[in-house]
């Protein structure tokens, strides 16, 4: 994409307006639509608005001297600096021509390997607030660990895969390993308002706290495979008679709405960052409590996590 310029008087502080040079995915839709654009295949030749943040991140000189690498050459070759990092996925994102296979390892989601496969599409929403895809999802999952195994609180939290579809068996397997004070489960499910949602399993305190981007609560089906689980969790770790079952005790934090577009899943990894920075076990309804979205920066940070992580699982493959 190249810059360009209007009659129509100064750019608005966070868009820009671009000429479309190149189109990598011809059906996606452009993050400004309009009624004679909605998609980047229509885009070649017109002016567009697009996000001045990433307009300035990737020049033309980058452009050029990178697009012909492909994932992990490119973010290998680049600066490690935080600068950087996000340039190169967003420069090494467009030849991508098949998926990239990531390993989980044994100990991040679950007591198994799990193999993650990243494409184009998924890096490209992650940058420009489309929806955050599962295997994006995972991917942080994997950050959060390498975060957690270098501090002092490894054994404080445990993650868990995205949870979608019928989820029941997964989580009884899940909060069942390790002596975890609190699991991370991101949740997204394709019938309950296609958002992502965060929910913080808490199986010693009985306790769950669940993070909606969209201010609803947790739908019957979603409430009660929870409660089930728990109930599984009481009577096979802890023998508890099944007529002394605990009620599960739900908080509901106000966390900060989302705006026009699709930011919860970016809000979810967000959250779940700032839990394991501030270290917090519990009174999650006291802590989070936030109306205005995040900022474009607060994004990014999680943004060049995600890239970070990557770049680690490119060097591990090259070896």
């Amino acid at each position: 994409m190249e810059g360009g310029t209007s009659d129509d008087g100064q750019l608005q502080r966070k868009s820009v307006r671009v000429t479309v040079v190149r189109v990598v995915v011809r059906d996606a839709q452009v993050p400004f639509p309009t009624e004679e654009v909605t998609t980047d295949g229509e885009a070649p030749k017109s002016f567009i608005v697009w996000p001045r943040r990433l307009v300035e991140k990737v020049s033309r000189k980058n452009w050029i001297g990178l697009s012909q690498k492909n994932l992990f050459p490119s973010l290998q070759s680049q600066s490690k600096t935080q600068k950087d990092i996000l340039k190169s996925l967003w420069v090494a994102a467009a030849d991508i021509t098949e998926p990239k296979q990531v390993c989980i390892e044994v100990g991040v989601v679950s007591q198994n390997n799990v193999d993650v496969y990243i494409n184009q599409e998924d890096i490209m929403g992650l940058l420009i607030t489309r929806k955050i895809t599962i295997s994006v999802m995972q991917l942080y999952n994997k950050y959060l660990y390498n975060l957690l195994r270098l501090s002092e609180i490894h054994d404080r939290y445990g993650l868990i895969s995205p949870l979608h579809g019928n989820f029941e068996e997964t989580l009884q397997k899940r909060i069942g390993q390790g002596d975890f004070e609190c699991f991370l489960a991101p949740i997204y499910d394709y019938c309950f308002w296609s958002n992502w949602q965060l929910i913080i399993l808490c199986p010693k305190y009985n306790y769950v706290a669940w993070f909606c981007f969209l201010q609803n609560k947790p739908t019957k089906k979603i409430s009660t495979k929870i409660e089930t689980a728990f109930n599984a969790y009481q009577l096979i770790m802890k023998g508890t008679h099944s007529r002394q079952l605990k009620k599960l005790t739900w908080v509901y934090p106000k966390c900060c709405k989302k705006g026009g577009g699709d930011e919860c899943g970016l809000f979810v990894m967000r959250h779940m960052f700032e839990i394991i920075k501030l270290d917090i076990v519990d009174s999650f309804e006291k802590v989070f409590n936030m109306e205005k979205p995040y900022s474009d920066n607060d994004i990014d940070v999680v943004r060049r996590h995600w890239a970070e992580c990557m770049m680690e699982c490119s060097v591990n493959k090259s070896d």
